[in-house]
């Protein structure tokens, strides 16, 4: 990842998963980074649903409130960018989100002219 190779980043996930090997937190997180560096958005959420899976079946004390920020801000951003805001809401249920992704989202209503998807993220 520090090399900023994503297309090998991601060749090397694909292989991980034909060959059915799981990915760990760590691993799941710089899927979800590489994911955001190319702009895809689909393989981002697909990631950050298994993240949150990856939480939920933990006992260590990791949880969503543990995400680390920045991603969920891009996440939110990529989201926005993408006009798949109201897709992205309900992933977002139970994480912590900074005042700068809210106000993304409220921003992407308002040129959305979309007062039902304005109540939802408030």
């Amino acid at each position: 990842f520090t090399t900023r190779n994503f297309t090998e980043v991601r060749t090397l996930l694909s292989t991980m998963h034909s060959r059915g090997i799981s990915l760990n937190t760590r691993s799941t997180i710089v899927a979800v980074k590489a994911a955001l560096k190319t702009g895809s958005f689909e393989e981002a959420t697909r990631h950050f649903r298994q993240l949150k899976a990856l939480w939920s079946g933990l006992s260590d004390g990791a949880t969503p409130s543990t995400a680390p920020r920045h991603i969920v801000s891009q996440l939110v951003e990529l989201a926005c960018r993408e006009h798949q805001l109201g897709e992205f809401l309900p992933l977002l249920e139970g994480v912590p989100v900074s005042e700068d992704a809210v106000s993304s989202m409220l921003s992407e209503c308002i040129r959305r002219k979309d007062p039902a998807l304005t109540s939802k993220v408030e």
